[in-house]
């Protein structure tokens, strides 16, 4: 059970906001048109034409240019002709009605071209050169010219300003005749483009294009205004500000003309789910309404017909962690009418009274049921909480009953249990979300955990191809607009026509069910009626009903009808194919490893004669999650226990539980009754001055070390945890960066470097978690690098580690904030790279040129502890820094905080060294992950980090630099291309054929030196080095097999290429010095 006490976390209002931004970024690249003039002369290669300009080839002979002058100070050209007008003394006569201009013909030496004479008896009188009939194939009529003419914006004409003009050729039916008709000519004219029925010679057509309308634009929705301003702790807003918009507004913003008042156009409700990145999935409700277009918006729609009733919609949204979509629907239909009416306290109150007062009691005993009653003036509304089983949502039973006959809703049930790739396609905004959710609650006690998107919009229709199971919502128009194919294993639901598309071969749950089942429902088969339907769906999205024209409907109708009897006809199915389950649970399993390591799937199997949709039941997430629930102790025991006896006894049906308590809220407070009467003309913005802002979390944020439980591993297994720790805190690392620099090329880059990292992961078997997959998917989504999340959702079935709703969830987020980003200029992008890339270049990266030495002498005894050691050492206490001095190890037993000691070079010559604590890799993403929890992830990129903890950054550099993976982004003064060489170097590494392993090349490369090293002994040459036989020696007494294996190669690559470096130091002896003298006062 949900134990947030809080029914209702957010209020939001989307909208465009005070700037109008389109979706389409090609539409802020259009230019307008404003000059035109024929240029005759050959030209030379380079045409003198500059920015904002385009010269076409009339004819095809490059000596006739149509030149194009844009964005000039001039009326905007809206269409073009041609036209047959006459000449009179030497003058060009163009009749007052058409209001056309005409483009005039400059030859080379020519002074004048145009000039306008005046008007003279309903004409407009030209002199000059504007006769084109040479260039063309029509014959001239005496004392008439073929001339090229424009229409510009006036206050009579309102089109679109020309942004594009181009030539096209046509293909002649009969070459013999040639007409301007286009009847006996082919002219494929691309789309949007408008053609000039006057061919010119070879065949040629002038073609143009207009600028997109405004109410023909998808303009960018996002959040204008919201209560509370602060984020809940437990339930932030800030991971779907993005998401929240698009989907309030799937298609986007769009503006309407109207000839009546907004609010008679109706007001739009529906439903959408959102999942945050930790799988917890927020409930949102959506009413949408329209309101007149201010003045500050109307100005920047350019030249439109202001005397018209321009309007645009808005959206009220709720959210909240419970499923309870009736409550919402009156809770957000109460909101918006209390700002249409007149009321004695402000619309502010009323808000705050719904954050706020409507909460369960700080504790709710599984034991009781419970009524939360928020009292309204003319009607109540009642939340309910029930432990047995989930409540109950009466309207989604009703459109799914209402639109689809029973055949076809078994048939869809058949392909959720089955996890098919569902498709549910509908022109009207809430039936998807109503449908879904009816299913949802028909499943019970299983759990739907794949993609769940009621309303997808269309900046995420390709994700509908991802090779996972999904239910997907969506609208029938946008199938027609993108040419969509059927895919094969994917079923097509047409809920506004009662139509399947592939449910041939799906196959059928066992008859024994299915009998069952279709028995049940029987006395429901009448709900569906095709007029009933088409009654229905005109009325679905309306926020408020009104069913004066609806002679079919009977407001007695629904209140005969318990659709608890059809909950019970699914959950007596369900029951079937769940019959005895108990006795194929293994016992003393431990939930963990395969599926079949918990679960007798052969025996089950065997149960069912092996029957075939039981086989293929069994391979689902579904039914496996469910198995995996009843194996442990789980939040909805409750409800497994009620479904257990049920099973059992069939005594126990789902139905209305009469609440043990009722607890009533009043609206309003006696406090916030006023002598004021508040009336709004339009939804007002907030004054969050008079909101109260009780609502910030007041627990304490805990500040220690987030710990979990690690399982007791053996010598064999935990060198490669602490192995797997050290590449999630590089994960964690990249993901925070990408999440920060999402304009940034060579964060692209490595995300095809983390893909890498996986593959290696899996080849050694490391433990691939979903949180590392999820990571790279959000970068994916934020690159829009779909076919590389495609191959990681493959990749995740490959290794049979299902992606949750979370990780698909964050995908939809991270293409979501792609898309807003999209909306600012490629060019300004461009500039803030370059300037980030100067700046970089100038910076000196101290990090790279530096060398690491250990400092891990015992303070007692001087014993040198070797790092395989000092690794093998955390497994004693894993949350500690702390390394004991073995006593088997020939040590004292002392405990101590081993250190290491970073020198810092100039060309070859030391400048400085400091002197660090080593931390547990277990001990640094604990801390890292608290650090982001407490202060947020950007503190990870701000100078404060470095400062404040400063012991935390160099072991995070160390343990990166350790694995040889790019630590460049870490470093504050990093030069850009040292990040992209550190890049291109681990991705070449990890793409050799060769060698499987980065390890073992490295191994290779030091087992000459490790060689000489021994027969050297002591000798004066290699007194400085870190690895001397006596050490060698050590470590391979101390530290265990396993840990050497893995980690004894990376020290010595860490290490010993340095100490090269230390000892081709011009000044080496100097060196050692500088070392003794730095090394003795830490900082």
């Amino acid at each position: 059970m949900n134990i947030s006490k809080r029914i209702i976390n957010y209020f939001c209002v989307v909208g465009t906001g005070h700037k109008l931004i389109p979706q389409n970024s090609e539409f802020q690249k259009q230019h307008t048109l404003t000059s035109l003039e024929i240029q005759i002369g050959q030209f030379s290669e380079d045409i003198p034409m500059k920015e904002n300009e385009k010269w076409i080839d009339l004819c095809g002979n490059k000596q006739v240019w149509l030149r194009c002058i844009y964005d000039q100070n001039s009326s905007p050209i809206t269409s073009l002709t041609i036209k047959e007008l006459k000449i009179e003394d030497n003058e060009l006569k163009i009749p007052l009605t058409e209001d056309i201009y005409p483009v005039p013909i400059k030859r080379k030496f020519d002074q004048l071209t145009h000039q306008f004479k005046g008007i003279n008896n309903g004409y407009s009188l030209y002199q000059g050169f504007y006769d084109i009939s040479q260039y063309t194939d029509m014959q001239q009529k005496k004392n008439y010219h073929i001339v090229l003419c424009y229409k510009t914006q006036n206050q009579q004409n309102y089109q679109q300003p020309i942004c594009d003009i181009q030539i096209i050729l046509a293909d002649k039916i009969d070459k013999k005749k040639y007409t301007s008709s286009f009847s006996d000519m082919r002219l494929v004219i691309p789309k949007d483009f408008h053609a000039i029925q006057f061919p010119l010679c070879n065949i040629r057509f002038i073609i143009f294009k207009q600028k997109s309308s405004p109410f023909k634009v998808a303009y960018m929705p996002k959040i204008i205004d919201r209560y509370p301003l602060v984020d809940h702790h437990d339930s932030p807003l800030s991971h779907m500000i993005t998401m929240i918009p698009m989907f309030c507004f799937p298609q986007g913003i769009y503006l309407e003309k109207s000839e009546i008042d907004p609010i008679s156009k109706g007001q739009q409700i529906f439903n959408f789910v959102l999942t945050s990145e930790t799988g917890k999935r927020t409930y949102c409700i959506c009413l949408i309404f329209h309101e007149i277009i201010p003045n500050d918006i109307l100005d920047q729609l350019g030249h439109i017909d202001k005397e018209q009733l321009i309007c645009y919609p808005k959206a009220l949204c709720l959210l909240s962690s419970y499923n309870c979509p009736e409550q919402m629907r009156e809770l957000i239909k109460y909101i918006y009418r209390c700002s249409l009416s007149k009321n004695s306290i402000p619309i502010e109150n009323t808000i705050c009274n719904i954050i706020n007062k409507i909460k369960f009691p700080q504790q709710i005993f599984e034991q009781e049921n419970i009524c939360l009653k928020y009292v309204l003036p003319s009607y109540d509304i009642c939340f309910y909480t029930n432990y047995k089983y989930p409540i109950g949502y009466n309207e989604a039973l009703e459109c799914l009953f209402r639109l689809l006959d029973i055949n076809r809703i078994i048939n869809i049930y058949c392909a959720i249990l089955l996890e098919k790739k569902i498709h549910f396609i509908s022109n009207h905004l809430s039936v998807p979300g109503l449908v879904i959710d009816a299913f949802l609650q028909l499943l019970f006690p299983f759990q739907f955990t794949s993609i769940l998107i009621p309303v997808l919009p269309d900046s995420l229709r390709g994700y509908i191809e991802a090779p996972v199971p999904f239910l997907i919502g969506y609208s029938q128009k946008n199938i027609i607009e993108q040419n969509q194919h059927t895919q094969v294993d994917s079923l097509y639901v047409y809920l506004d026509t009662n139509f399947i598309v592939n449910c041939e071969n799906l196959t059928p749950i066992p008859e024994k069910a299915l009998k069952q089942l279709k028995s049940c429902l029987k006395p429901f088969q009448n709900l569906f009626n095709d007029d009933y339907s088409k009654q229905y769906l005109k009325r679905v999205d309306q926020a408020y009903h009104i069913y004066m024209d609806d002679d079919n409907y009977d407001p007695e109708f629904n209140k005969n009808i318990d659709w608890y009897q059809i909950r019970n006809a699914f959950l007596e199915c369900n029951s079937i194919l769940m019959k005895q389950y108990k006795k194929y649970i293994l016992k003393d399993s431990n939930n963990e490893g395969d599926f079949t390591d918990i679960f007798n799937v052969q025996g089950y199997y065997d149960h069912w004669k092996k029957d075939k949709f039981i086989q293929q039941f069994m391979e689902t997430r579904i039914f496996q999650y469910f198995i995996q629930e009843r194996t442990k102790f789980s939040e909805n025991e409750s409800q497994y226990q009620f479904f257990d006896k049920y099973i059992d006894s069939k005594d126990q049906k789902l139905k209305f539980q009469v609440p043990k308590q009722i607890i009533e809220i009043q609206v309003p407070d006696e406090d916030q009754l006023t002598d004021f009467i508040y009336k709004y003309d339009k939804f007002p913005q907030l004054n969050h001055e008079i909101m109260k802002d009780d609502l910030i979390d007041n627990q304490e944020i805990n500040q220690e070390i987030l710990q979990e439980i690690i399982p007791q591993l053996d010598q064999q297994k935990w060198p490669k945890y602490i192995l797997e720790i050290i590449y999630k805190i590089w994960f964690l690392i990249f993901i925070i960066n990408v999440r920060n620099n999402q304009d940034n090329k060579v964060f692209q880059q490595m995300t095809e470097l983390a893909i890498l990292i996986l593959e290696y992961m899996r080849e050694k078997h490391l433990n691939l978690t979903e949180k590392l997959f999820r990571y790279v998917l959000e970068s994916c989504g934020y690159f829009q690098m779909d076919s590389k999340a495609l191959y990681l959702v493959k990749f995740m079935k490959e290794i049979k580690l299902e992606a949750s709703p979370a990780t698909h969830g964050v995908y939809f987020q991270a293409v979501a904030q792609a898309m807003n980003q999209k909306g600012l200029p490629s060019d300004k992008q461009q500039d803030q790279e370059i300037i980030l890339e100067e700046q970089r270049d100038e910076a000196q990266n101290v990090y790279t040129s530096s060398a690491y030495s250990l400092h891990s002498a015992c303070p007692i005894c001087k014993r040198k502890l070797h790092f395989e050691e000092i690794i093998d050492s955390y497994r004693k206490n894993q949350y500690e820094n702390s390394i004991e001095c073995l006593k088997s190890n020939q040590g004292c037993g002392q405990e101590f905080v081993p250190k290491i000691q970073i020198t810092f070079f100039q060309e070859e010559n030391p400048i400085e060294a400091e002197l660090y604590d080593i931390y547990n890799p277990i001990h640094i993403i604990k801390n890292l992950e608290n650090i982001i929890y407490v202060k947020g992830e950007n503190f990870i990129l701000s100078d404060l980090f470095e400062k404040q903890y400063k012991n935390l950054y160099v072991n995070i550099i160390f343990y990166i630099r350790l694995v040889k993976l790019p630590y460049g982004h870490l470093i504050k003064q990093s030069d850009i291309n040292e990040l992209q060489n550190q890049i291109d170097e681990a991705i070449k590494k990890l793409q050799m054929k060769k060698s499987s392993t980065i390890f073992q090349r490295v191994a290779k490369e030091f087992d000459t030196y490790r060689g000489k090293l021994s027969q050297q002994g002591d000798s004066s040459s290699n007194s400085s080095s870190k690895f001397k036989q006596e050490d060698y020696t050590a470590s391979q007494n101390y530290g265990n097999k396993y840990t050497k294996k893995i980690f004894s190669q990376l020290i010595i690559d860490q290490f010993s290429l340095q100490n090269n470096k230390r000892q081709s130091s011009s000044n080496f002896q100097s060196l050692q010095q500088f070392d003794e003298t730095k090394a003795e006062s830490p900082k």
